[in-house]
């Protein structure tokens, strides 16, 4: 198969047509703008969209108004238990894998990775930045057989992802480990406490930093891997730069790329670029949102 960097697209249904003329109308009025995107008003569109997703409803509402403390719940349309902390950016992660219309989820394989992944029963997944683990609730509703690791050194985004592991153990099919993941075993400072925005801090001069064990990535690729998520705000560029990634058993990644860390200008193109090398011919956009970062699939024939 050719070598593809293009953005995927599929027919808009009703609903993302409709969202698609909101967010326009949006854009252009500078006063709707500000008040649609305050704190506030996010919060409440936050939670209206991830009550559409649960199935403890008032509790959850109840939650939100405390702003604090974290829950239990079930998915209300898919198996799947979660675990999350009210008030912070875990309802976001939240509404991004379960609220969004398949069309434009950027979790949906594309069809040629589907094809990939589906063809087997049971996919091996590593979850390389697992925050709290709703990827994992994830792959396990789309792939009930599959076999997922999942890596998270933030402390607390670790004790949440734990409790959702042990929620949704299937015959110890779901291992979780509180370590960072780079190309090299040892020791990495790490700033801590952000949610989904925790980050390797190899300049640790401006911020609060913890030193958090890390072990090699290619060490833990074993016999094959099926499906590697990776979400690491920058640690992603040692991995994809590593001459090794040209003969790793994988056959499919899905890496959010950062600006973070990125030696190159053009961060979706380094990562484009350091898949080729790597033996990863095709390649497609799976989302970009903003131009810090996005998401890229990348597979091999």
């Amino acid at each position: 198969m050719n070598a593809i960097a293009d953005t995927t697209t599929a027919k808009p249904g009703p609903g993302t047509r409709a969202g698609q003329v909101a967010r326009g109308w949006i854009d252009r009025s500078g006063p709707v703008r500000r008040v649609v995107k305050s704190d506030p008003v996010q919060s409440q569109i936050m939670t209206a969209r991830a009550l559409t997703v649960v199935r403890e409803r008032a509790r959850f509402l109840r939650g939100q108004f405390a702003g604090h403390g974290t829950a239990r719940y079930e998915l209300r349309h898919r198996p799947g238990v979660f675990h999350l902390r009210h008030g912070s950016g875990d309802v976001a992660i939240l509404n991004k894998i379960f609220a969004r219309d398949p069309a434009t989820s950027s979790y949906e394989p594309p069809a040629a990775v589907a094809a990939v992944l589906d063809a087997g029963t049971a996919p091996r997944i590593l979850d390389v930045g697992a925050n709290i683990g709703l990827f994992g609730v994830y792959a396990l509703g789309r792939w009930p057989e599959a076999r997922i690791t999942s890596f998270e050194p933030d402390p607390d985004n670790f004790r949440v992802l734990d409790l959702t592991v042990g929620a949704n153990q299937r015959h110890g099919r779901w291992d979780d480990v509180p370590v960072a993941v780079s190309n090299a075993d040892g020791e990495l400072e790490f700033a801590p406490g952000d949610g989904a925005k925790s980050h390797l801090s190899p300049t640790a001069a401006d911020e609060a930093t913890i030193t958090v064990p890390a072990v090699d990535f290619f060490d833990q690729l074993g016999d094959g891997i099926d499906l590697v998520k990776m979400d690491i705000e920058g640690g992603e560029w040692q991995i994809l730069a590593d001459p090794r990634l040209g003969t790793a058993p994988v056959k499919v990644i899905r890496l959010e790329w950062h600006t973070l860390l990125c030696p190159e200008d053009d961060a979706r193109q380094a990562a484009i670029d350091l898949f080729k090398a790597g033996g990863f011919p095709n390649v497609v956009d799976g989302d970009r949102q903003h131009a810090r970062n996005g998401v890229l699939w990348a597979w091999r024939s």
